[in-house]
């Protein structure tokens, strides 16, 4: 997925790459198995 086409709606926030790259490695877990999404997929 190309860094500009990710972004994951959570309680009404925004989060694009740059924001889950600097994120608390549990947080960023959260955010995206909340949006859904498999965070083992993603590197970081």
């Amino acid at each position: 997925m190309a860094r500009s086409t990710l972004y994951l709606s959570f309680d009404f926030q925004l989060f694009d790459y740059d924001e889950l790259e600097f994120m608390d490695p549990e947080e960023r877990r959260e955010v995206l198995e909340d949006a859904g999404l498999d965070p083992d997929e993603f590197d970081f």
